[in-house]
């Protein structure tokens, strides 16, 4: 019971009370009542104040909230445009159809910084776009590695391509159309590439891994990437880097979560970038043999 309903209870029972006592004077003295009555008055005067005290507190909080939103938008704003000029100052004409499900241009930049700190020389990739393009730009940059792309879509897959050839990169980055079947992973039931006809085209001591894919709109959702390190065993370097995009949402931190459970965590960095993104170097994976 809020306190405006008290008040108005009491006040209630306060006049009839009054009443009893005017009505009846033997049961309640008339001085009685008019106190009664008196107080009653009060009540209401206070409930009244009270409500309207808490109308201008709510009021003002719902001011500071939309203030805080606003410019919480335009903090965002300004780290995209930021991030969107930084990436394509480092490759410049860097340019492809992106979706909702791409990854944003501040995690971008956060997998360039990866790049340059691991210098990866075999990289795979569960989901194609924006990403490849970065992965293969800077590989063309350093001269030397190559990179596998798996994607589910065989028209956003073709779109990747065509601009990488336009890049130049088509000879360093390999796109491939593989379905999303149900598989079981960690207890799971979730939708994952088929990659066992694809398995020789992945080479052995995989250095990083990106997980963009797939969408969280497949079966599984909150899962769909559990898969990636298992589906790679025997494939991953040592000393290989897990990029896990998303790593924000629920799903992915569960995904986290479990492969710390699983391999154990060497080291991870986890950025806050609104999506998240997560670096991680695991203790335990089904590293490749070499």
């Amino acid at each position: 019971m809020n306190i405006k309903t008290a008040l108005v209870i009491a006040f209630a029972f306060i006049v009839v009370t009054a009443c009893i006592s005017i009505i009846y004077p033997v049961v309640a003295p008339t001085g009685i009542a008019v106190i009664l009555v008196v107080l009653a008055t009060v009540a209401v005067t206070t409930a009244m104040h009270f409500n309207k005290a808490l109308w201008m507190l709510r009021d003002g909080q719902a001011r500071i909230q939309s203030r805080d939103e606003k410019y919480d938008a335009a903090t965002v704003a300004a780290v995209d445009v930021n991030a969107v000029l930084a990436v394509r100052e480092r490759f410049p004409g860097l340019q492809i159809p992106t979706s909702t499900w791409s990854m944003t241009f501040p995690n971008l930049l956060l997998l360039i910084n990866v790049l340059d700190t691991y210098r990866p020389r075999n990289v795979v990739e569960f989901g194609s776009g924006i990403s490849t393009l970065c992965v293969a730009s800077w590989l063309k940059e350093a001269g030397r590695g190559n990179l596998l792309s798996v994607d589910h879509d065989p028209e956003w897959a073709e779109i990747t391509t065509r601009h990488l050839g336009k890049r130049g990169c088509d000879a360093i980055a390999n796109v491939i159309v593989t379905p999303l079947n149900e598989q079981s992973y960690f207890g799971k039931k979730v939708n994952w590439y088929d990659l066992e006809s694809h398995l020789s085209s992945i080479g052995d001591d995989v250095d990083l891994v990106i997980v963009d894919g797939p969408p969280n709109g497949s079966k599984g959702a909150g899962y769909a990437r559990i898969p990636a390190i298992e589906a790679l065993a025997g494939k991953l370097a040592p000393d290989a880097i897990i990029v896990l995009d998303d790593a924000a949402r629920e799903g992915e931190t569960k995904i986290f979560e479990a492969w710390e459970e699983r391999y154990g965590i060497l080291q991870a960095t986890r950025v806050n970038t609104g999506t998240g993104f997560a670096v991680i170097k695991l203790a335990a994976a089904p590293f490749s043999s070499s």
